[in-house]
């Protein structure tokens, strides 16, 4: 087995850890082991593990928004129920079959299934701690090469090691991608020059001609297709892939793939915003699309704190800036600190809010001295042109479009869907609230 396969294996499996989460309470309503039902949806029944996945996605999508849940046990459950509708939508729709549903499925019950595996295997040997992950790693390139031997597995190392890949002679290519040779045989299946070109290709995106390393790379790829092969043919003829926690994962995400994909069927639409949507969007939301207040400085650098104090309250007792720059030895001689030209308050950590003409700061430190600085112009936020929001506007009304057309498709569904909150389902979804905050 390939070292980065090998490392990945390890990598997923010393990182699976089932979570309890514990609530706190005397007599919680809901046991960390148990699953309760919450709503019935047209006949299915919504549970408190549909509850604890949905979460899990909120916090994955926005973790600082799920804390504003907690004191919404209603609005959670209507979200459970829409997702639900959705879902029933989906299977109507037989989206469930669609490959972009099944292959991600079919890959996590494969992934999962050999973690499990090379887990077991892992797991089932001791030894002193500064030497466990070695020993581990060595059981399992054990394993799977005595696998290999039980299996039979063969591969025709000399075909292999004529297969050059960095070559740019048009035959040799012609021959990489069209031969029947067989290069592996592993349980159930034949692999053949043709058949791992086209892997390789998937995996090496920008090819390997003219890579010194090519050869290196060939035989590290078929490597871990072999050791892949073997591995899910364990997997299938020990049942792995049927593990209930396996399953159930599955389970979920098809689910989540489902409603994913239903969701996007029903947003297709050709709508366009028209010019007078756009137009009454930006007068309605004009103070949205406001260029910045910006100001002009007039300044000067000293060289000390001390000194740019001082000047700094004869500009605020009333002298001129000029004249104190010609009269202050303290002052540094050449440009201006600041340039004279247009910059955002913010970007000199000024407020801009109450800003005026006049307004001098505390001194700024600055490599090499203190900036004493007197705000001499401002210029007031401005609307932008209409034309030049256009890009904004546009996807903002799409979404709103969105936003409008998938509520009333909800309510639709809603109109003729059965829905029945059970007794005691909002108090169960606030403390399952409590205990994922």
């Amino acid at each position: 087995m390939s070292h980065r396969l090998l490392m990945l294996f390890f990598s997923i499996a010393l990182t699976l850890v089932t979570m309890h989460p514990q609530i706190a309470s005397a007599q919680p309503l809901v046991p960390s082991d148990a699953d309760l039902p919450l709503v019935l949806v047209n006949g299915d029944t919504i549970t408190t593990s549909d509850l604890r996945l949905e979460l899990e996605i909120m916090k994955k999508m926005n973790p600082e928004a799920i804390g504003l849940t907690i004191s919404a046990p209603d609005k959670v459950l209507r979200r459970l129920i829409q997702n639900q509708m959705i879902l029933q939508e989906g299977y109507r729709l037989e989206i469930d079959k669609n490959s972009s549903v099944t292959n991600q499925v079919r890959e996590l019950i494969r992934s999962k299934s050999m973690v499990a595996l090379l887990d077991s295997v892992s797991l089932s040997v001791s030894a002193d701690s500064l030497e466990l992950r070695e020993a581990r790693m060595k059981a399992v390139h054990s394993y799977i090469d005595g696998l290999k031997t039980t299996h039979k597995v063969s591969v025709d190392s000399t075909l292999l090691q004529s297969l050059d890949y960095g070559s740019d002679d048009p035959e040799v290519q012609e021959y990489l991608r069209t031969s029947e040779d067989v290069l592996a045989v592993v349980p159930l299946r034949e692999l053949t020059v043709a058949k791992f070109s086209k892997s390789l290709r998937f995996r090496e995106f920008h090819g390997l001609v003219g890579k010194p390393d090519a050869a290196k790379r060939r035989d590290k790829a078929l490597d871990e297709w072999v050791t892949e092969s073997v591995l899910r043919y364990q997997v299938k003829i020990q049942g792995r892939d049927q593990d209930p926690e396996i399953q159930k994962a599955a389970h979920d995400l098809e689910h989540v793939l489902i409603r994913k994909e239903t969701i996007n069927i029903l947003l297709q639409s050709s709508y366009e915003p028209q010019e007078d949507e756009i137009e009454r969007y930006y007068e309605e939301n004009k103070a949205d699309f406001m260029a910045p207040m910006r100001v002009k400085l007039n300044s000067k650098k000293l060289n000390t704190e001390e000194a740019a104090k001082a000047f700094r309250e004869k500009l605020v007792e009333g002298a001129s800036m000029e004249w104190l720059a010609k009269n202050d030895p303290e002052v540094i001689e050449g440009n201006d600190p600041f340039p004279y030209e247009w910059i955002r308050p913010e970007k000199i950590a000024l407020n801009p809010e109450g800003l005026k003409v006049g307004f001098i700061p505390d001194p700024y430190g600055v490599p090499g001295g203190w900036v004493v600085a007197v705000v001499a112009e401002i210029e007031e936020p401005t609307p932008i042109p209409p034309a030049d929001c256009r890009a904004k506007i546009v996807p903002k009304l799409k979404s709103l479009h969105q936003q409008k057309y998938m509520a009333d498709v909800m309510l639709k569904l809603e109109e003729v869907s059965e829905i029945v909150v059970l007794p005691g389902a909002e108090d169960i979804v606030q403390e399952v609230l409590a205990e994922t905050i």
